[in-house]
């Protein structure tokens, strides 16, 4: 029996864990992939180590007019995705001695709740195996929406991707299109744009970047800066571009 079993291994999840079993708790944490959530793994973590490296690039091209000239300036897309698959395996990596170190015990498996024992346990079975423990945590994240546009299907088109595709891909595209102004959508743009590949934004908010939850003073400045980095933000409601502009068209590689 254990004192509590904690469902999702990613920030949420794993440092609950960890603070558990440093207190003393007996501690299960179940993950299904691998630890860290999409944070470590699909999204924070790798996108920063990319824009890491577009930043370098974009620097050593622009260096001149600092007096510093860098001549033959390259892009390696495969090194640079190499070293953020790298950075990714190291972080992993961590968060699992960390919870090794607090006595946690990790199960690799999609846990299922099945109810309660007749003592009030809940039970959890991950695998072939079923488990009790006397408290629940959920961390379970959350999933990339994908909007309920006609033609954006990403079972049936290699061309509609989220940011797990993205990831996973071996060249830079040759253009982008992105729905979605909030943080992933233009970390990507960014990413992308100085990497040479024209993005274009298509997002439903007054702003490129959804600002609810932000400081309102540092929203009202994104709009300027990517327009300034050639971004084309065109700002109409994402559920009227079948409806509201059907002359509107955009050819692209990803979108």
């Amino acid at each position: 029996m254990y004192d509590i079993a904690i469902i999702g291994g990613g920030p949420g999840g794993y440092a609950a864990a960890e603070k558990a079993g440093k207190n003393g708790l007996q501690t299960i944490l179940f993950e299904k992939k691998d630890l860290g959530g999409v944070c470590l793994n699909e999204g924070c973590i790798p996108t920063k180590t990319l824009l890491y490296s577009a930043k370098l690039y974009d620097n050593a091209r622009k260096s001149e007019k600092y007096g510093v000239r860098v001549e033959g300036a390259e892009l390696d897309y495969k090194k640079m995705t190499d070293r953020k698959t790298k950075v990714i395996r190291k972080l992993v990596a961590g968060v699992g001695l960390r919870m090794k170190n607090a006595g946690v015990e990790v199960v690799k498996a999609e846990a299922i709740i099945e109810g309660r024992t007749a003592e009030g346990a809940i039970r959890i079975t991950a695998g072939d195996t079923t488990y009790e423990a006397k408290n629940l945590l959920i961390c379970t994240g959350s999933e990339t929406f994908i909007p309920p546009i006609e033609g954006l299907d990403i079972s049936t088109n290699e061309a509609i991707v989220t940011n797990r595709e993205l990831l996973a891909l071996k060249e830079a595209p040759t253009s982008l299109t992105v729905i979605g102004g909030g943080v992933i959508g233009m970390e990507f743009a960014s990413l992308f744009n100085s990497l040479g590949s024209p993005c274009k934004f298509w997002y439903s908010f007054t702003k490129p970047y959804n600002m609810r939850s932000e400081l309102p003073s540092v929203g009202s400045l994104i709009p300027n800066i990517y327009i300034l980095i050639s971004y084309m933000i065109i700002g109409v409601p994402v559920c009227f571009l079948t409806a509201g502009f059907g002359n509107l068209s955009v050819q692209v590689n990803y979108i």
